[in-house]
């Protein structure tokens, strides 16, 4: 009908051809290229980053044809403390292994948790271990029957676990088994003593321990009660993690599991079995791996003069090496400057508190960029020949528009 394939119709065909690119590279922005966050400790390189987004990932393992096979699927969910009409967190994935169908469902949500204990008969033993190897105080209950890390530590709470610290509570008595060597020193009256390796000794309560490299304090006896995550109000908050609810019915059974995470962190696996499946979960920023390395030799902070906390500038000093091509290089990334390798992009976005990291957010979208960038570049080409070509719309109007003139003219002169 409109003949765009016409050489007179070349400037409206350059606009046609200009919005489907534009609108293409927006669909490849959208749902192909990703982006993250990329932290960096001086002196270590790095080839991972964190995706922006946060995903429910899910691992379902399970014999299949006489075999353990595992069977692996995720979802991003853009997730909200306030679940209202116009943002509503809930969520439904069905699917099945070897014919065994299963279902996980949203339940609740709580955005930068604080473990809260409340005590009550009907609930199980938990004891309070409260630990500061990342530098500020932390507080943990270990669930009886349980095992969980701590900063890449095992403990085990009325559960023997090799490799893990084994706190047992017998009655009233309590002791201690570690797979190595450590101290401890008795707060009260400063008496100090040590840990033998896989030797079971009494614990000792109000006591700071000193094992694998971390130091930690069981301050008082075992509780029976309940952990609840309740939010810590500070919506500003970027370390703590959110605590996601979820359901998962199979088999006619259904269970539920609560999963710790947040944007910029991998998740912690909760593993639950139902039936004969066994399911294991995370919620969390996805790992991207680079084909090429980082590493931070030296972050710089200038701060304005008389102060302490107002920066006017930082940098990353980074060497990059791509050992696919032999290649090593040095740059730096700072606010108006970017480094632009491979199809990524890095970004100067922060740093860490004490200046001893960096925080690059990474950008993958060379394919959605270029082709949004010819899109651009053929509509200005386009808009500027629709005004100057003889065969558009724009230029029969001017012809038109001469023609009223001139009768114009006639007519004055004729009056």
């Amino acid at each position: 009908r409109y003949q765009l394939l016409k050489k007179e119709k070349w400037a409206t065909l350059l606009l046609h051809i200009s919005f489907i690119l534009i609108l293409l590279g927006a669909f490849i922005t959208r749902y192909i290229s990703y982006e993250g966050m990329m932290p960096i400790r001086e002196g270590e390189t790095s080839r991972v980053f964190y995706s922006d987004k946060t995903y429910l990932t899910v691992f379902v393992d399970g014999e299949y044809k006489g075999e353990m096979k595992r069977k692996t699927f995720s979802k991003d969910v853009l997730l909200t403390p306030i679940n209202s009409f116009f943002a509503n967190n809930n969520f439904s994935l069905s699917n099945q292994f070897n014919g065994i169908p299963f279902k996980i469902e949203y339940k609740d949500f709580v955005m930068n948790t604080v473990a809260t204990f409340e005590p009550s008969e009907k609930g199980v033993f938990y004891i309070k271990l409260v630990e500061s190897s990342s530098g500020t105080r932390h507080e943990h209950y270990l669930k009886e029957g349980e095992v969980q890390n701590i900063h890449n530590l095992l403990f085990a709470f009325n559960k023997f676990t090799d490799g893990a610290i084994n706190i047992t509570k017998t009655a009233d008595n309590y002791t201690i088994q570690a797979p190595f060597e450590g101290d401890f020193m008795r707060m009260a009256d400063q008496f100090k003593g040590t840990i033998s390796k896989n030797e079971v000794q009494p614990l000792m309560l109000r006591s700071l321990y000193n094992l694998g490299g971390t130091r930690f304090v069981f301050p008082e006896p075992a509780v029976k009660g309940t952990l609840v995550n309740k939010s810590n109000g500070d919506f500003k908050d970027k370390s703590s993690d959110d605590a996601l609810t979820v359901s998962i019915t199979s088999q006619g059974k259904q269970e539920q599991v609560t999963l710790q995470g947040s944007k910029g962190k991998q998740g912690i696996p909760q593993n639950i079995k139902i039936g004969d499946l066994d399911f294991t979960l995370f919620y969390g920023s996805k790992l991207y791996e680079l084909p090429f390395s980082i590493k931070l030799n030296d972050f710089i902070a200038d701060k304005y003069p008389g102060t302490e906390k107002s920066y006017s500038a930082f940098k990353s000093i980074l060497e990059i090496e791509d050992k696919r091509e032999n290649k090593v290089f040095k740059d730096s990334v700072y606010m108006n400057n970017i480094l632009d390798y491979d199809g990524y992009r890095f970004f100067q976005a922060g740093f860490d508190p004490d200046e001893k990291g960096t925080n690059l957010s990474v950008n993958h979208d060379f394919l959605g960029t270029w082709i949004t960038y010819v899109g651009y570049f053929l509509l200005y080409i386009g808009l500027m020949a629709i005004l100057f070509d003889r065969n558009t719309r724009f230029a029969h109007i001017k012809q038109k528009l001469d023609k009223v003139k001139i009768k114009k003219s006639q007519l004055l002169i004729f009056l």
